[in-house]
């Protein structure tokens, strides 16, 4: 058989891969996690049928399902091709004109193309896994077993399975043809019979008479079940009347807030107009300086003062020497002439001899003399004084018409810089543009306070989500089904009462059927009646399966005896000659040959002196020996047991142990044996492909492309 190419689709890994292969040796070289053990397992399962339960199990990653796989193979002189199906588990072998679709029939057909007529033989022999070689000797299963399980295709060994039977045919039998303490199943199965059917009789009399308690019972139930389903009908009314009335609620709700926010957003609208007429005032255009129109009111202000000054000054009367009397020099001559006066009357008096008189009089007249004199004095430094002043008030008043200028000329530059013609229009055109920013602040203010610290746009966002809840509102309140249901307050409140008054009935009748469950919830003998029926039914068929088994098994006996006799036995010595051949070949003539025990088919291999034959079970020989002897066993197997037929060899990186010479004999051999047959070595190792007549590397291609693999490589 040559297997010429492999497709698989929805297996695992593979999405949808093409296997091209080739005669001879195959190496399919690939890293960790390529696919090689997936491909390994695909051979396996599209040549032999599993379980459906298996089946889910090549799904590919991420899917629920598996795939299916197709190969097409030579043998006989004749091309094949053999699809499977998992996902609608189907298997269509075609050969030619002709066609097999029966499982079963595909599956006796692939037999025998392979020569191996069983999925236990084909893992057992020819589909070799890691696991087989590189850990078998951490196997609990006995190696005899082992063996026998390769040969026979089944899962013990012969002697043992023949033993069993024996054993459990005697223990099924125990007290049936005589007294026994401990009898066995089948007379334990008659005893009971017996006594099942005694109390079968017994209890049915009693289960009548509970009969028209049941029919009682069954009844109320009916009733209460009628009541229930009202009692939610109701409900269900009821609440979908409230239902209504609080969509409703919703809906008005609803309603006010669109209609606030639309008011709001009209109000915004209006305030964003009145911000926006506010900051087109053309006052706003041509602010005026706040420095320069202070400026310019100072220098008003100094005008006004220098303007006022000079005419307060020239009012203030001339207060010659600050008295307030009359001027110096005027009294200074009145004084004068009294001197004179009171002089001359003195001198008058003296001459008349009226000396006290005249004293009086001359002294009178010295005092008012030298009073004139003081007065004089002062009347010359009051008019120095006064031409001071005239003078001081003259350069005074230049000094000030000089400011007056001045300041008359800074308040029309001022004037001019704020573009006005007049101080008082400036102040006016000040006045408009502190108005004009007092209504654009206003405004602001106004509009801030409707927005609330939120944004135009957001309330416009909130108004649209509004509108959309209530639409969605007055859909679900205008829903058929439930505006169909839509009740008046008076038959809401006829429904409510009707309600209540079918509970109450629903109570009193659950409590009626409640204290007929308690009168029948006692020992029943019509549930113990269909206990101990059931009881008798399952006693009847498992004694029956018993007595069908112990008829099959004795049959299987003498069957598996003769089997036992006429194959493992006498094909013992074929199958130590053909495995001794393949272990030298492997060990490079280190061990040459091989035996099993005749009863438990224990594999030995010969060491030589001083302990001859060495147990391989036992670990005698190093793994890769131990390994090798395993796979000289399976190769001598396959020849054995396929009558002639040359299957592919399967093999999933069997050579883990190995050393560098062990691992050259071990391919050698392979190229040997690909000579007549094909052979799949699945590996990550490249030192293999020097020895490949068809050389595969999945590393090259992604695992998710549909891709041919497959290249024939000869060694150099």
């Amino acid at each position: 058989m040559i297997i010429r190419r492999v497709h698989v689709r929805g297996f695992r890994k593979f999405v949808d891969q093409v296997l091209e292969c080739g005669p001879g040796l195959n190496v399919i070289r690939g890293r960790n996690d390529a696919g090689k053990s997936t491909l390994h397992l695909a051979f396996a399962v599209v040549l032999f049928p599993v379980k459906p339960s298996a089946a889910h199990s090549f799904a590919q990653w991420g899917e629920e399902r598996p795939g299916e796989i197709t190969m097409e193979f030579d043998a006989d002189g004749r091309t094949y091709r053999l699809h499977k199906d998992f996902r609608s588990r189907k298997v269509l072998l075609r050969c030619g004109e002709e066609q097999w679709d029966a499982p079963k029939e595909v599956e006796r057909r692939v037999g025998e193309v392979l020569g191996l007529t069983s999925a236990s033989l084909f893992r057992a022999t020819v589909h070799i896994g890691q696991w087989d070689l590189a850990r078998v000797q951490e196997e609990k299963e006995e190696i005899g077993t082992r063996l026998a399980r390769i040969i026979t295709g089944g899962d013990s060994d012969a002697n043992r399975v023949l033993d069993t039977l024996d054993k459990y045919l005697r223990r099924m039998e125990v007290g049936l043809h005589h007294p026994a303490r401990n009898a066995g199943p089948l007379k334990r199965d008659s005893d009971r019979i017996a006594f099942l059917t005694t109390e079968q009789q017994r209890l049915a009399g009693e289960v009548a008479a509970i009969e028209q308690a049941a029919a009682q019972r069954g009844r109320l139930a009916s009733r209460i079940a009628e009541l229930e389903q009202q009692v939610r009908d109701d409900e269900a009314l009821l609440e979908a009347n409230r239902r209504l009335y609080a969509l409703d609620g919703r809906v008005a709700e609803l309603g006010a807030r669109a209609e606030q926010l639309k008011a709001s957003a009209g109000r915004i609208e209006g305030a964003v107009g009145a911000v926006g007429a506010a900051e087109a005032d053309p006052a706003l255009a041509s602010p005026p300086d706040p420095e320069t129109l202070a400026r310019l009111q100072e220098a008003e202000v100094r005008v006004r003062m220098l303007t006022t000054a000079p005419g307060a000054a020239e009012a203030e009367p001339d207060a010659g020497d600050g008295s307030g009397g009359p001027p110096p020099t005027a009294a200074s001559g009145g004084l004068a002439l009294a001197a004179i006066v009171c002089g001359l009357l003195g001198a008058l008096l003296m001459g008349i001899h009226k000396i006290p008189w005249g004293a009086a009089a001359l002294i009178a007249a010295a005092g008012f003399a030298g009073a004139a004199l003081v007065l004089r004095g002062r009347g010359r430094r009051a008019a120095r004084l006064r031409a001071d002043r005239l003078r001081d008030r003259e350069e005074h008043a230049a000094e000030r018409l000089r400011l007056l200028d001045a300041a008359a000329e800074e308040v029309r530059r001022l004037t001019a810089a704020l573009g006005a013609a007049s101080l008082d229009e400036a102040r006016r055109k000040a006045a408009r543009y502190a108005e004009a920013v007092r209504r654009r602040e206003t405004a602001r203010m106004v509009l801030e306070g409707i927005l609330g610290g939120r944004s135009g746009a957001a309330i416009a966002e909130e108004y649209q989500r509004a509108l959309l809840d209530l639409e969605a509102a007055r859909a679900q309140r205008d829903d058929p089904d439930l505006a169909l249901r839509r009740l008046d307050a008076a038959a809401v409140q006829r429904l409510q009462t009707e309600s209540e008054k079918r509970k109450k009935e629903l109570s009193l009748a659950q409590g009626e059927l409640q204290r007929l469950e308690g009168r029948l919830s006692g020992r029943s003998p019509y549930e113990e009646l269909g206990r101990i029926e059931e009881e008798l039914e399952e006693t009847r068929a498992r004694c029956a399966r018993a007595q069908r088994q112990i008829e099959v098994l004795r049959l299987t006996r003498e069957i598996l005896g003769e089997a036992y006799r006429h194959t493992i036995v006498p094909g013992r010595v074929r199958l130590e000659e053909l495995a001794g051949g393949y272990l030298r070949a492997l060990s490079g003539g280190a061990y040459d040959r091989l035996t099993v025990d005749e009863q438990t088919l224990a594999p030995r291999v010969w060491v030589g002196p001083p302990k001859d034959w060495a147990e391989v079970e036992n670990r005698q020989i190093g793994s890769g020996g131990v390994d090798q002897c395993y796979l000289a066993l399976r190769l001598g197997l396959v020849d054995l047991l396929c009558h002639g037929c040359r299957p592919p060899l399967f093999l999933d990186d069997p050579f883990l142990a190995y050393d560098e010479g062990r691992a050259a004999a071990a391919m050698g051999l392979l190229r040997a044996l690909g000579r007549d047959r094909q052979i799949f070595l699945l590996t990550c190792r490249g030192e293999y492909d020097r020895y490949a007549d068809h050389l595969i590397v999945l590393d090259e291609v992604p695992a998710a492309a549909s891709t041919t693999w497959g290249a024939p490589v000869r060694p150099a």
